[in-house]
This record gives C-alpha cells, structure tokens and sequence, in this order.
C-alpha cells in the first residue's frame, strides 16, 4: 500500500510519534490466530479513507473481523467401528440369533431395520450437540437421533424431560423401540423413529 521506503504513508513528513488519529482492531488470520492492528495518520478524515482500502485488503487476504460470526467446523466423523461392530452392523440376523431375547421383543421395521432402545445420550462436537440412541447391538456407539425424531416421539408419549434436554444426562427409553436406516456402507445412519413397544 505505501513505498518500501516510505514507511509511514506521507511523504516526508517524519515518523508519526503519538499518533493524532488511529484505529485499533482485531482480525482473525486465514490459520485461526487472533492479531492486533493499528493504523495510524496525522488526520482521522485521511486515515478513515485509507482505512477502508486497508480492510478491504485484509479481507481479500484471509482475515475476518473478531466479531463477525465465524464458520462453524464440520462435524468430526464418529469413531471408527471396531471389526466387531463392523461385523455386528453387516450380520444383524447372526448377532440377533444370539440374543433371541432381544430380537423377539423388536418388530421388523418397513424400510429399515430396529432395535430395542435402552437410553439417549449426547456428545459434543465443536459446541454442538448431538443425540444418540444405545441399546441392543449398538450399545458402544449408538445411533445418531435429530431433534425433530425425538419431538415426534415425545408428541406420541415419550417422557424425557420438563424442559430443553441436558447434554450432560442420560435418559432412559426402555420401552421403545429405536427404527433406523443403513447408509451405502451397510452401516446405521439415523434414528427415523422411535416407537413404543406397546404400540398396536
């Protein structure tokens, strides 16, 4: 923006000592890091004009202001099943012939597949949360829930609780049974319906 030999932007007017007019800021770098910039001028009417041309660089460079809302980061992929798991997912029927117990009490789901629900738990992913249901095979990992799942299941009977759920909980669903669907993987990908085991 200035010579390389110029190093205060006027000329040869001497090295600003108290600036008469600055602005002070913080800007987020393309890394993350937070960095603390001042301007300085001998007027404010100049250095507001010089200002302008100086943000636009710093946002055509990477930067972003400390108070403008910032992209959250993707959500971290689960943990990597373990080969029992990936067994467990890939041969329900085998995993369910030794626990006759459980299977005879699960319903075959249209569409999708089901397994008995025993509690809701959360996680934390950047500040986010997200819900999951364990029980039956998927005890380690569970299934991932969205919100509007568990308002239909709360609309036809679930209690879970008198206000906005607590991520640091757990809650109890025996009783329901926990309908989902596979991605191209042969793996869970999501709760599509949570279901009383009573229900007719």
């Amino acid at each position: 923006m200035t010579d390389k030999n110029d190093t205060n932007g006027n000329g040869n007017q001497p090295p600003l000592p108290e600036a008469p007019a600055s602005i002070t800021t913080k800007v987020y770098d393309s890394n993350g890091f937070e960095v603390r910039l001042t301007v300085r001028d001998y007027s404010m009417s100049d250095l507001l004009k010089k200002w302008i041309k100086f943000s636009e660089y710093l946002m055509d460079n990477g930067y972003t202001p400390t108070n403008a809302p910032r992209q959250p980061a993707p959500p971290q992929a689960p943990p990597e099943p373990t080969p029992a798991d990936i067994e467990a997912q890939a041969n329900p029927e085998r995993v369910a012939a030794s626990q006759p117990q459980q299977a005879a009490a699960v319903p075959p789901a249209a569409g999708g597949q089901s397994f008995m629900a025993e509690k809701l738990v959360a996680s934390m992913t950047d500040g986010k949360t997200y819900w999951k249901i364990k029980g039956g095979i998927y005890q380690r990992y569970g299934v991932t829930v969205w919100p509007e799942v568990l308002q239909a299941a709360q609309q036809a009977g679930l209690y879970l609780s008198d206000g906005e759920l607590n991520p640091a909980q757990e809650y109890p669903l025996g009783g329901w049974i926990a309908h989902f669907v596979i991605n191209e993987k042969g793996q869970p990908q999501k709760v599509t319906q949570l279901q009383s085991a009573t229900a007719g």
